[in-house]
C-alpha cells in the first residue's frame, strides 16, 4: 500500500513540478492567453493608427452622377452612371450598387473631373484615370469600358490632385519631368498632357489654370493656343512656351502662395485671406476675412474656415447650400456647424466634403438638399 502511494506521488510530481500546482497550471494558461490577447489588441490599434487619411487626393472622384471609390486593397469601386463605361467593367449599364473596376490590382490613386460622368467635355469625352503603385497608369470612360494603359510616361514617381474644384492631376517622373492634363475641350479631341518645370503647386480649369510657387500665375488656356489634339499625347509646347507665345494671356503677381484655390479665388496660404482674380482687368483683389481654408464662388458661394465650419449662400435651386431647403440665400450664410469638414469639391450645384472622420457627404444635384454620407471611412477601409 505505501509502495502504491509512493508511486502515485510521484506521477503526480512529474505532472506538477514544484510550485506548480493543477490550479497555478491553469493560471499560467490563462496569462498566456491575456499576452496573446494583448498583442492582438495592439495589432488592431496599430493598424487603425497606419490606416490611411482619405482625402480628394486620390482617393475619391465624386459627381452629381457616380461614385468611385480606392479601397485599402488597392481596387476600385463605383456605382452610378456608366453609359460611357465611367465604371470601367465593361458595361454601359448604371449600378446602384458598388461594382469593380476591371483589370486593376495594387492601385494608389484615382483622378477625374468632379463633372466625371456628367456628359460634360464632348459628351461624356472625360476620362478616369488611376496609377498603380509600380507607376503605370491606366484610364477608361469616354467611351472605354475598361482600364487601358497609357504609355506616354516612363518611371511615374507620383501623380496628384491639383489643388481647386476641377479635380485635375499632375504627373511627376523620376528624372524630374513634370506634366498636367487638360482634358478634352470638344466631341473628337482627346486629353493631352502639358510639360511644366515649376516646383509649384498648379490648377487647371477648363480654360485657365493658376501656377503657385511664391508667385501667382493666371494663364488662359484654349485648344488654339495649346494644340488641338485628336489623340491622347503629351503637348509639343511646354507651359514656358506658351508664356512666351502669348503673354498678354498671362497675369503675375509676386509673393503670393496659395493655400487652396477654386476658379478666380484663392486663399492665401499666410494669412487664409480669400483674394480674387479680375481677368478682364488682370488684377486682384482682397476680399478680406482671414481663417479661411477654401472659397469657392459661382452661382453659389462655398467657404471652409480651419475650425471645419462650412458655411454657404446664394443659388440653392439644386438644394446645395445644405440647409434642406430649395430657397435662395443672398445676404446671410447658412452655416454647417454641426459636421467639422476639412475639405470639399463643388460644380456649384452639387458638393461633396469629407469630414474629420474620413466619411464622404454629398448634398444639391444629384442628391438631397442636406448632407448626407455616402461613403463611410468604413466602406473605403472594407475588402468587398
Amino acid at each position: 500500500m505505501r509502495k502504491r502511494l509512493f508511486v502515485i506521488l510521484m506521477c503526480l510530481v512529474a505532472l506538477y513540478p514544484a510550485g506548480c500546482s493543477p490550479k497555478a497550471a491553469e493560471s499560467e494558461v490563462s496569462e498566456e492567453e491575456t499576452n496573446k490577447q494583448t498583442e492582438e489588441k495592439d495589432i488592431i490599434e496599430q493598424s487603425h493608427d497606419d490606416a490611411r487619411e482619405i482625402s480628394f487626393n486620390g482617393d475619391i472622384v465624386i459627381s452629381k452622377g457616380l461614385i468611385l471609390i480606392l479601397t485599402d486593397d488597392g481596387h476600385v469601386w463605383g456605382k452610378g452612371v456608366n453609359v460611357n463605361g465611367n465604371l470601367g467593367n465593361g458595361k454601359r449599364v448604371d449600378a446602384s450598387d458598388w461594382v469593380q473596376v476591371s483589370d486593376l490590382e495594387n492601385i494608389v490613386g484615382i483622378y477625374a473631373s468632379v463633372t466625371y460622368g456628367d456628359g460634360y467635355g464632348g459628351e461624356g469625352q472625360e476620362h478616369c484615370y488611376a496609377v498603380d503603385e509600380d507607376g503605370t497608369l491606366y484610364r477608361w470612360g469616354g467611351n472605354i469600358f475598361t482600364p487601358e494603359t497609357v504609355n506616354l510616361f516612363s518611371n511615374i514617381k507620383s501623380v496628384n490632385r491639383a489643388k481647386g474644384g476641377a479635380s485635375r492631376m499632375t504627373i511627376e517622373c523620376e528624372n524630374g519631368e513634370k506634366y498636367f492634363m487638360v482634358d478634352a475641350f470638344y466631341e473628337g479631341q482627346d486629353d493631352y498632357f502639358i510639360p511644366y518645370a515649376s516646383e509649384g503647386e498648379i490648377d487647371t480649369i477648363t480654360e485657365k489654370f493658376f501656377l503657385s510657387d511664391g508667385n501667382l500665375k493666371y494663364f488662359t488656356l484654349t485648344s488654339q493656343y495649346a494644340g488641338n489634339q485628336p489623340t491622347l499625347a503629351v503637348s509639343s509646347k511646354s507651359l514656358q512656351d506658351l508664356y512666351e507665345e502669348h503673354p498678354d494671356r498671362l497675369f503675375s503677381i509676386d509673393n503670393i502662395k496659395v493655400k487652396n484655390a477654386d476658379g478666380n479665388y484663392f486663399v492665401d496660404e499666410e494669412n487664409g485671406a480669400v483674394y480674387k482674380y479680375n481677368e478682364s482687368e488682370k488684377s486682384v483683389e482682397n476680399l478680406g476675412g482671414k481663417g479661411w481654408k477654401k472659397y469657392s464662388s459661382g452661382v453659389s458661394t462655398f467657404a471652409l474656415s480651419e475650425d471645419g465650419i462650412l458655411s454657404t449662400k446664394g443659388d440653392n435651386s439644386e438644394g446645395q447650400l445644405g440647409d434642406g431647403t430649395t430657397e435662395d440665400l443672398e445676404d446671410t450664410y447658412y452655416k454647417i456647424s454641426e459636421i467639422s469638414f476639412k475639405e470639399f469639391v463643388t460644380t456649384g450645384r452639387f458638393i461633396a466634403a469629407l469630414d474629420h472622420d474620413d466619411n464622404l457627404w454629398a448634398w444639391g444635384e444629384g442628391y438631397g438638399a442636406a448632407p448626407e454620407i455616402v461613403v463611410s471611412k468604413e466602406e473605403f477601409m472594407k475588402v468587398k
